[in-house]
């Protein structure tokens, strides 16, 4: 999914939680929003490390096109096959900034609800387009990319 569509739906989920609990304030629901945007910086880091790419407008095109090859292929075809790793697409972040917000802040919960949202509509989309639901834990998908072929 875009960064758009995760912004889109960002707002939508962190206004409505704000107007439903005021109590939460600004800057938590504002925390969730990014949280829920910014997680996708780790595509950046991707090209920046393996692509030897910095320009986040030349990146953002390379990404629209491999989603357009990715999704011309079979499904069978895609689901050997696999565009980028990507390091903060896990719940073990989840799990992390939870047990933070347990003993440090209250503010890494709300980080963690942004990643929740962020990794469940990545699950919807993924799902929809290969008929799994995988990217859930960057360990799993690091044991399976080392099997899988890079696409480009």
């Amino acid at each position: 999914m875009l960064p758009y569509a995760h912004l889109l739906i960002g707002l939508i989920v962190s206004g409505g939680l704000y107007f439903t609990f005021p109590e939460i304030g600004l800057i938590k629901a504002g925390i969730l929003l990014a949280s829920s945007v910014l997680i996708d910086f780790d595509h950046y880091l991707y090209y920046a490390i393996k692509e030897k790419q910095y320009n986040p407008l030349k990146i953002y095109k390379s990404i629209r096109g491999e989603n357009k090859e990715y999704l011309s292929l079979s499904k069978e075809k895609r689901n050997g096959r696999y565009m980028r790793f990507c390091i903060f697409h896990g719940f073990e972040w989840v799990i992390l900034f939870l047990i933070l917000g347990i003993f440090i802040s209250e503010y890494f919960v709300f980080i963690s609800l942004g990643i929740i949202l962020h990794l469940f509509l990545d699950i919807i989309d993924h799902s929809r387009y290969n008929g799994n639901a995988e990217r859930f834990s960057v360990i799993h998908d690091f044991l399976k990319y080392k099997k899988l072929k890079k696409l480009k």
